[in-house]
């Protein structure tokens, strides 16, 4: 991960990529991420997130239940995360306990309690990033061929993480999160509905996305197992 602001938004070059594939009769493993990621964020460091990601919490409050609601979830945040969200660029890094924290605030007040709106706002982000940042990703045709783009970009968007994917059959795929600097269920559960969403927009029918293992519960990464037809 190396020191936070270092190289932040450089090329391919300065983010130590690390690539590897191993292939049988059906499976093909392909690892994306910081070389380092892992190690920095165990040994202290805190882990950050883009600044384009926190804000699409706003823009999705705003645009299904209006600015009113946007205002509700700012009262229920601490004055210091209210003076981050208001100073927020989207080539800004931001702590990842804060954007957490603005996670459960919607939750709270627009969710009632039940992280099933994290979903809802993972599918939201997916459709913003398909028509900007992964716009090229429409041509794919296999979901597992998409994740394994979007996991390429993950370092522009967030410190700490590195994905290993496996392509368990045409219609599967395996896709473990290790070292994220998250271990807060709600945004593993964004997450998820992000892929869920960014499987359906390249062509993908009855999607399916399971958590069996998540930091938040203790398990040592976060495990996203999809299927389609």
């Amino acid at each position: 991960m190396g020191p936070h602001g270092a190289n932040r938004g450089g090329s391919c070059a300065s983010h130590a990529w690390a690539t590897a594939e191993s292939k049988d009769r059906t499976t093909a493993r392909r690892v994306f991420g910081r070389a380092n990621a892992a190690l920095a964020y165990d040994e202290g460091g805190v882990a950050k997130v883009k600044g384009v990601v926190v804000l699409n919490v706003r823009a999705f409050v705003i645009a299904r239940e209006g600015r009113e609601a946007w205002e509700r979830v700012l009262a229920a945040l601490a004055p210091e995360d209210r003076d981050v969200l208001a100073g927020a660029i989207p080539v800004g890094w931001y702590d990842m306990s804060t954007y957490e924290r603005i996670h459960r605030a919607l939750i709270d007040t627009l969710g009632g309690g039940d992280p099933a709106i994290m979903i809802a706002l993972g599918r939201y982000a997916a459709e913003q990033d398909l028509k900007t940042i992964h716009r090229l990703f429409l041509r794919a045709a296999n979901p597992a061929y998409v994740l394994e783009r979007a996991a390429e970009y993950w370092a522009r968007f967030q410190d700490s993480g590195t994905w290993s994917i496996v392509r368990e059959a045409p219609d599967r795929v395996h896709a473990t999160l290790a070292g994220w600097g998250s271990e807060d269920e709600a945004t593993c559960v964004r997450l998820g509905g992000y892929i869920q969403r960014l499987f359906e927009l390249v062509g993908a029918r009855d999607v399916v996305v399971q958590r069996p293992r998540c930091r938040a519960r203790g398990d040592d990464a976060c495990v996203f197992a999809g299927a389609w037809r």
